[in-house]
């Protein structure tokens, strides 16, 4: 119950305490307290304890009047015209200030129940007088409020008007809320209150005003406020403008602020609109503002960003799509950076309506100097005078499947409208296919009429399309097969479909990411480095300059004034910097744009370089047919043993562009028979592209007859060494990737410096972390997201602990890309994860975007066969300060033996700023590896894999080594404490997760040494792993292992100082001691002089041979240069083997002879799971399928089906131990196989026989 003396306070009963009690007063007296007393009686009666009361609960986003509700303590309710209901109530209490509401029971007590958790708003409509009538406390259930002294101050209005005040923000959960009120000062003229969860209603203000869809709306005509001021132009449509001038520092919580600007809008159809424009930014800190419909979200950096004009031009942009549902939308605008200036809006359905599309734009980029397109038609990727080798290249064999596809396109007899469904994208790519065709038919024939079908069939496209939002992809080729059309069509144009033509390309390029003008995004890696700018725009820049000129400037004059430069510098490492999931998909536009530019007068726009960017895939490919992990990978989600084919198309154009049969070969593996894919989207080669650009003259040649090791210069600086081309689960081929990565793109590339991976029957020392595996939507829990940008994928995936680096844990060390990152110990995160705008920006070194140094690279003796592969790297900048030095050196060793195929020695060489930052040397794996003392063994025994890694820890010595292992099930992905889960597709490959190996030295100590062996073998074998021996002086440290012996320096820097030591065993080695100066240097054993080595500059390696002993290496002088070794590669016709679409491993290739393709036959069958048997003493096969039974003898040239004779035109016979027998045995003679053999590609495939005899394509 209230206290009594509190409500005789509350009431009045404070004055009754000071009446004196005297003769003259008694009678006045006696009446007073006679009417306190009833006034008392009643207030017990009606103002119960508020605990008690139940009162009722009251509706969010409603006007509630406070005369009608429960009220307690000394407010009245007092009438008055201008309160809404005429009435309001006032505490006119005398006693002075509350000051401590908290002790109080509420005197205005509002339940309310919210249905979702979230931030809610109080509004008060109110009236203060003056200072002394304008304050009171609010909060929500057990808030404190005396700690706010002087409560909430409402406005001080003289005039007496009532106006609508946010007066409370507060964060509530689902559920009963309660809303409590207390008087402070007495007079506060209390009206009414409303709550809601939407930020942006005012319930004073009127209504947004509604406008009209498709009109251009003057910002200065429209209710804005007061931080808002209208200024004049002539450059504004109108001569005005509105812009913040006022506003202190950025606007972060917009969601809190009612709208600077709103708008509304009557929706007649649900559908996706568009927000333009039209205004200038003068820079980039005045460029930003937040926009949104309803109740969106804007606060936490959804902003946007206007393109900056320092020349003061105003220009329309396209700033928003949103769906919206029928009926009243409201558009909200708050400023962001105050400054810009915002001169008109237009809301439209009709994605294609641009309203700039009448206005001239002045360019930002220069017009180019270097290149103007030719005069005449056609000029885009064909001229007139390409036109008959076209025309006879289209009849050869490797374009017959292209030439089949086009005459079909050309049957269609689509007019190239599309359904249109509200809400809904209808692009599609296969009727844009059609109209590209008939085009092209009119070029090559001049044919008017299909020439006009197409110009028609274009029209209903542009008028019927309609894009996702997202389509960035459907647009610019929608963009590009308008300007094909347009060129290759252009004798037959009207004027009229000329202006419609343009008009759709500035359109729909203002609804690609890039924008109209194409002036936003990077031009060094993201998607602006797309076919948004690269192929699509660049093609109606040409295809259109005559008409309009400033098209070709705002798009090639971008190409010509940033994008070469980055190309020019990226292409020197001869490989792409966005890993290999998306370096195809971005190469594919950068070879395109090459083949534009070239068939247009200016040729290898990009350099000479750009051929062997895909040499990267070619070297990385896995025996298995996947491609190592590199960079963002979404290839954990193919099954296990599929040849990758994602590089088909840029293998193909770049094969065919620099005349290079390896990466032809590769296009046409990964492309069987030639057969052109099903359109999709702008991401598969179509009919028309495959014409223009294949040469069908050019064949290919096997990787096989390339160098086993390819180094990868600046700005990557790696390499990759195999042992063997040969392809299958069984191959025993290894792959070795070693990577220095000099300069950090951002993007999709990782934090991974220094990494390394092994693949020998099996990934071995794997590349951790998954991209977009099975659940993909973007996500800031921990649950299972590999989302771009997701916590795994920032957390784990995209850093050092993912790979095989060095971790250096400092405590206090933050990591920051899109907020605060988690604390793996590993390399800095350079600018926060911004990707570089500009090669400038890039090298900037302010950016910190360098992040190594090579210091030696070589390989040999034999360049194609080389034994050792050698690499090393300064990484002291791939991480902050915690470090002061770091170089790591890689050695991989060629053994040349079965058993044990080969080695790689890993040497660091680490000083950490403070002792005490733990260092730990990691290694991925798939599987859990067993750890005995210092060596560590990795298998994968996955299904089809039989792989073996044995780790052999030298340094830290074993007294010192601190050796544990972390993964499993939870644990997989685990960084400082946390696991960043992943969940993946079950018949996927998944190679994201596992095992880790991490290696510590168990004594604290700035400067520190690690060395380790690994050694591949057979999982199933049963040969030991080789024994692996440490060298180590003050000044070297090495290892023996089999025939080798490989010995650095410890120091960064190259000596020229003596460099000794000795090992011990039996028979000749092949040493390599590395880090020695330049030049000739002499060696000795055991005291006598045995040989001279010439070390070159560019490896600093002394390679030769001798007997176990000490040795000495002295510098003789820097006059000798090592003889260049030629290249003498073999030539290879080999054919490979594809069963059930997997490439099997064969000791003996498939071979033809007289007249028939022979191959093995065990093979084969072993491959399609037919019991094959064979008697050594008979030299006998016997194979038996759906109880039928086929024998084959070795040098017979007749096999037996059934005991009936089958004849063959070529014997059976072993070969090198294999049994090798026509083709056509095991298919159009028994049907045991159906084999048709790619002469393009020289891959046999195989698949089971459905009985029926099957011819070779």
């Amino acid at each position: 119950m209230m206290n009594s003396e509190r409500l005789i306070k509350s009431i009045g009963g404070d004055k009754l305490m000071k009446l004196e009690w005297n003769k003259p007063n008694r009678i006045v007296s006696l009446f007073i307290c006679i009417c306190l007393f009833i006034q008392y009686v009643t207030a017990l009666f009606i103002h119960t304890d508020a605990a008690a009361y139940a009162a009722d609960t009251y509706n969010l986003d409603t006007v509630i009047e406070l005369e009608n509700t429960d009220f307690q303590g000394a407010f009245s309710v007092v009438g008055n015209v201008y309160a809404s209901g005429g009435k309001y109530i006032v505490n006119n209490d005398g006693s002075g200030n509350l000051s401590d509401p908290d002790s109080q029971d509420p005197e205005i007590l509002l339940p309310l129940t919210m249905e979702e958790a979230g931030t809610y708003y109080v509004w008060l409509r109110a009236n203060a007088l003056n200072i002394g009538r304008d304050s009171f406390y609010i909060g929500f259930n057990d808030e404190t409020l005396n700690s706010k002294p002087y409560g909430t101050t409402f406005p001080v209005h003289e005039d007496g008007s009532f106006i609508w005040v946010r007066v409370k923000t507060a964060a509530l959960s689902a559920g009963p809320n309660t809303l409590k009120l207390y008087h402070r000062e007495k007079g506060l003229e209390m009206d009414a209150i409303y709550v809601t969860s939407y930020a942006w209603i005012d319930p004073g203000a009127a209504p947004p005003p509604t406008y009209a869809l498709n009109t251009t709306i003057e910002l200065e005509d429209t209710p804005f406020q007061e931080n808002f001021s209208v200024e004049e132009s002539v450059y504004a449509s109108g001569g005005k403008y509105i812009s913040d001038t006022v506003s202190s520092g950025n606007l972060t919580d917009p969601d809190s602020k009612i709208p600077e600007i709103a708008m509304s809008f009557e929706i007649s159809e649900a559908d996706t609109y568009y927000v333009w424009l039209r205004g200038n930014a003068a820079g980039s800190s005045a460029d930003s503002f937040y926009l949104g419909f309803n109740d969106e979200k804007l606060s936490g950096g959804s902003y946007s960003s206007f393109p900056i004009r320092e020349d003061g031009s105003y220009r329309w942009v396209r700033v928003k799509a949103a769906s919206l549902e029928v009926g009243t939308n409201t558009l909200k605008i708050y400023h962001r950076e105050k400054g810009l200036k915002m001169d008109a809006i237009m809301v439209t359905s009709n994605a294609l309506n641009n309203p700039a599309s009448s206005e001239y734009v002045e360019p930002v980029y220069p017009m180019p100097s270097e290149f103007t397109p030719p005069a005449g038609h056609p000029r885009i990727y064909f001229r007139s005078n390409d036109i008959p080798d076209i025309l006879a290249n289209s009849v050869k064999p490797q374009n017959a499947d292209a030439l089949a596809k086009y005459q079909a396109n050309l049957l269609s007899t689509t007019d190239g409208s599309l359904p249109i469904v509200p809400g809904s994208a209808n692009f599609n790519a296969a009727t844009l296919d059609v109209i590209e065709s008939r085009a092209f038919e009119y070029a090559l024939h001049g044919d008017s009429q299909i020439g006009l079908s197409a110009i028609s069939a274009m029209r209903n496209f542009m008028e019927t399309v309609r894009f996702s939002s997202t389509d960035y992809n459907g647009q610019g080729q929608s963009i590009f097969v308008t300007a094909e059309v347009y060129d290759w069509c252009y004798a037959l144009l009207t004027s009229e479909d000329q202006s419609k033509f343009i008009n759709f390309v500035t359109s729909a390029a203002s609804l690609m990411e890039i924008g109209w003008p194409p002036v936003k995004q990077g031009a060094v890696v993201g998607h602006g480095v797309e076919g948004q700018l690269l192929r699509d725009l660049a093609a109606a820049g040409i295809a259109m300059y005559d008409e309009r000129p400033d098209i070709f400037q705002h798009t090639v004059g971008r190409i010509f004034a940033e994008y070469i430069d980055p190309k020019l510098f990226m292409y020197q490492a001869y490989a792409h910097n966005q890993g290999e999931n998306y370096m195809q998909y971005r190469f594919q536009w950068e070879i395109l744009s090459t083949w534009l530019f070239d068939r247009a007068g200016y040729s290898e726009i990009f350099g000479q370089d750009q051929q062997y960017v895909m040499y990267w895939p070619l070297y990385a490919r896995r025996p298995d047919g996947v491609v190592l992990r590199d960079g963002d990978s979404s290839r954990n989600n193919n099954v296990v043993g599929k040849y990758d084919p994602s590089f088909y198309r840029s293998m193909l154009l770049a094969g065919n562009y620099f005349n290079d049969p390896y990466l032809k070969e590769e296009g046409m593996r990964e492309l069987p028979f030639l057969k052109l894919y099903e359109p999709f989207s702008n991401q598969t080669i179509n009919p028309v592209e495959f014409l223009v650009f294949n040469n069908p003259d050019l064949g290919g040649r096997p990787a096989s007859e390339l160098p086993l090791t390819m180094y990868y210069p600046s700005p990557k600086g790696g390499m990759i060494a195999r042992t063997g081309w040969e392809d299958g689960f069984d191959s025993p081929a290894v792959v070795a990737e070693m990577e220095i990565n000099e300069w950090w793109f951002g993007n999709h590339q990782h934090q991974d410096a220094g990494s390394f991976q092994i693949y020998y029957k099996g990934a071995l020392a794997t590349d951790s972390g998954y991209y977009k595996a099975a659940l993909t939507t973007s996500s800031q829990t921990n649950n299972g997201s590999t989302a771009y940008g997701s916590l795994h994928d920032l957390d784990y995936n995209k850093r050092s602990i993912a790979h095989n680096t060095m971790l250096v844990y400092d405590p206090d060390e933050e990591f920051v890309r899109g907020g605060a990152r988690a604390n793996d110990g590993g390399q800095r995160i350079p600018n926060e994860g911004k990707e570089p705008r500009t090669l400038e920006e890039m090298q900037d070194p302010a950016n910190g975007y360098q992040t190594g140094e090579i210091l030696g690279h070589e390989f040999g003796e034999d360049p194609m066969e080389p034994k050792y592969t050698y690499l090393k790297g300064d990484l002291t900048r791939a991480y902050s300060d915690k470090i002061s030095e770091y170089e790591r050196s890689f050695m991989f060793l060629n053994l040349q033996d079965d058993d044990h195929p080969a080695a790689m020695v890993v040497f660091d060489h680490v000083v950490s700023s403070n002792p005490d930052f733990k260092k730990t040397w990691l290694l991925h794996g798939l599987e859990e590896p067993d750890i005995t003392g210092n060596r560590t063994v990795f298998k994968n025994e996955r299904p089809g894999y039989n792989g073996k890694l044995t780790v052999d820890t030298l340094l830290p010595q074993a007294s010192d080594a601190q050796i544990e292992k972390v993964g499993g099930p939870g644990q997989e992905f685990m960084v400082d404490g946390i696991n960043y889960d992943a969940l993946t597709l079950p018949d996927g490959n998944n190679e994201g997760g596992g095992w880790r190996m991490e290696l510590s030295p168990q004594t604290a100590k700035a400067e520190d040494y690690f060395l380790n062996v690994l050694q591949v073998g057979d999982a199933d074998s049963e040969v030991e792993s080789l024994p692996v021996a440490r060298i180590e002086t003050d000044d070297a440290a090495g290892v023996v292992i089999a025939d080798r012996v490989v010995v650095f320096g410890k120091n960064k820097l190259r000596t020229s100082a003596d460099v000794e030591f000795e090992f011990s065993g039996e028979g000749e080695y092949e040493l390599t001691v590395a880090d020695l100066t330049a030049g000739t240097w002499t060696v000795e054993r055991d005291g006598i002089t045995m040989d001279e080595a010439i070390v070159t500059e560019e490896g600093g390696v002394a390679v030769f041979h001798g007997e176990p002993g000490a040795y000495r290496l002295s510098y003789l002088n820097a006059t000798a240069v090592r003889p260049i070794s030629p290249l003498n590669p073999s030539v290879h016709n080999e054919t490979a083997i594809r069963v059930n679409n997997t490439f099997v491993y064969t000791e003996v290739s498939p071979f033809t002879e007289g007249g028939q393709l022979l191959v093995p036959v065990e093979t084969i069958f072993k491959h399609l799971d037919i019991p094959f048997a064979w008697d050594e003493g008979t030299q006998t096969a016997t194979v038996t399928k759906d109880g039928q039974e086929l024998i084959i003898t070795s040098g017979s040239s007749t096999a037996y089906l059934d005991n009936e004779p089958v004849v063959m035109q070529v014997q059976a016979r072993i070969i090198d131990g294999v049994l090798m027998a026509p083709a056509s045995l095991l298919s159009s003679d028994t049907y045991f196989a159906d084999l048709k053999m790619d002469d393009f590609a020289h891959v046999l495939y195989v698949t089971p026989s459905d009985g029926l005899a099957v011819e070779n394509e």
